[in-house]
């Protein structure tokens, strides 16, 4: 047997196998629970985007299954920053009470990283602590009168904190994650007049 034949059975092979996986019916998509409350569909410049193709055509990743207070399962590891597409079709997230919570802003969890996002005239940003400070790990992206985008790595064991100052009331950041959890028990973003 010469290199060619060799070759050319691997390659009948490589066929013979793709022609089977296209006849296989796709399997059925699981609706998502009735707790996941609908995705805010908005997306700015700010956030990062990994390069990662698109899912095959037909085929939907099902919603992860969210606890009581509405936060998503953190998986463990690190990945790439979400996509615009990911964050798009994430749900919003916040523990604050529904009347405390920061008018025009939202937040969303993808895998374990975060993005807070308020509308306003943004004045400035105020004590940050427990916060990622590598630009792999945080992202920040400021539109004076406009708007403003925080991304960054949730990390098990942290509480992070910060205080975003508009114009007449600031939005206040508070997640606890503890290192015996699996999820963070409160991610909340509370307005405070000023």
């Amino acid at each position: 047997m010469n290199l060619k034949t060799t070759s050319l059975g691997l390659v009948l092979v490589l066929f013979a196998l793709i022609a089977c996986k296209k006849k296989k019916a796709p399997d059925p998509v699981p609706a998502p629970p009735a707790s996941v409350p609908a995705a805010t569909p908005q997306a700015s410049a700010a956030v990062p985007a990994a390069a990662s193709s698109p899912a095959p055509a037909g085929t939907r990743a099902a919603a992860p299954a969210v606890d009581e207070r509405g936060i998503p399962p953190i998986p463990a590891g690190r990945s790439k920053p979400p996509t615009v597409a990911e964050w798009s079709a994430a749900a919003e997230v916040n523990t604050q009470g529904a009347n405390s919570q920061a008018q025009d802003c939202y937040m969303k969890v993808v895998r374990e990283w975060i993005r807070v996002h308020c509308d306003g005239d943004i004045k400035s940003v105020s004590d940050k602590d427990g916060l990622p400070k590598s630009n792999a790990d945080y992202f920040e992206s400021i539109k004076p009168s406009k708007d403003a985008d925080f991304v960054f790595r949730l990390e098990k064991g942290r509480t992070m904190k910060m205080r975003i100052h508009r114009d007449g009331n600031r939005a206040s950041l508070f997640i606890n994650w503890p290192a015996s959890k699996d999820r963070p028990v409160h991610i909340a973003l509370s307005q405070i007049k000023e």
